[in-house]
């Protein structure tokens, strides 16, 4: 990310590109933001799934879908702490249903 800056800095600077150019790199940034967003969102669900595998065995496939649905990264991130301290999958596929409601 810092070399992007720079080099839109530089860009700028020295007026390689014009205006129509530079929006188009800004977008570009965005875009990268997002898709930078999504990872820390699929990584997040896939921690969660795999804690759960390793603690309790095969998962069922209603809960990994449920963990899927799931986009906001604060709410993953606490079922992943949840996910390492629970007692059984029962009660974290009741706390989904908590979640969900």
């Amino acid at each position: 990310m810092r070399f992007l800056r720079s080099a839109f800095v530089y860009i700028s600077k020295h007026k390689l590109y014009g205006k129509r150019e530079i929006d188009r790199m800004r977008y570009v940034t965005s875009i990268e933001r997002l898709a930078k967003q999504e990872g820390k969102v699929e990584s997040a669900r896939e921690n969660i799934i795999i804690v759960l595998e390793v603690r309790f065995g095969e998962i069922p496939l209603n809960i990994c879908e449920s963990v899927n649905l799931i986009n906001d990264l604060s709410v993953l991130k606490k079922l992943h702490r949840n996910a390492i301290l629970i007692s059984s999958v029962e009660a974290f596929a009741e706390l989904i249903n908590e979640i969900s409601l």
